[in-house]
């Protein structure tokens, strides 16, 4: 798991097309509200990019596919219920921006705390796709119990019985390095 402030960054760049349409409401309201709004999605959406090119030169190692799960559905479930509303409210006055400051914060703790990295919409811009599958290190017993976790893949058509290359980004979340 990455450390919590850089978590943190992390979470904010599930923001970043948020922050950009907050920009785009905000040049006739307020120049202030603008530039923060482009500053927060530039700087998260570098943060994301050197995340995940970091992400990619971990210790990978060959996993088997037990059982394979399609969740993009959570990534479309996270938009409406938390980006939504973050980019519908709008207003220039100073109990809005704090009213909205407030939400992120408490959005950010519940999704660092949940270890929800793979809720981040960079990530389908990015050409990935969530699972949840249950794997098993190549090569191991098969008498072992599986690891049942998150995989977040470019194979837009992942099925079971397959060997990976992956990466752990964090407890029970991982990233197909193929």
């Amino acid at each position: 798991m990455p450390n919590k402030p850089f978590a943190f960054v992390l979470f904010l760049s599930s923001y970043a097309p948020a922050f950009l349409i907050l920009a785009v409401r905000a040049i006739d309201r307020s120049w202030v509200m603008f530039w923060v709004s482009i500053a927060l999605a530039v700087i998260s959406a570098g943060v994301f990019l050197l995340f995940m090119s970091f992400a990619r030169r971990g210790a990978p190692h060959q996993v088997d596919i037990i059982g394979v799960e399609p969740r993009d559905s959570d990534l479309a479930a996270y938009v409406a219920t938390y980006l939504l509303p973050f980019v519908v409210v709008f207003g220039a006055h100073v109990q809005d921006v704090v009213a909205l400051a407030l939400f992120l914060v408490f959005i950010g703790v519940l999704w660092i705390n949940s270890r929800m990295l793979y809720l981040n919409p960079l990530l389908a811009f990015r050409g990935y796709h969530v699972y949840v599958v249950e794997l098993r290190t190549t090569g191991s017993d098969p008498t072992v119990a599986a690891t049942r976790g998150f995989l977040i893949s470019h194979d837009r058509d992942l099925r079971q019985h397959r060997t990976v290359r992956i990466d752990t980004l964090a407890s029970n979340v991982f990233i197909d390095l193929d």
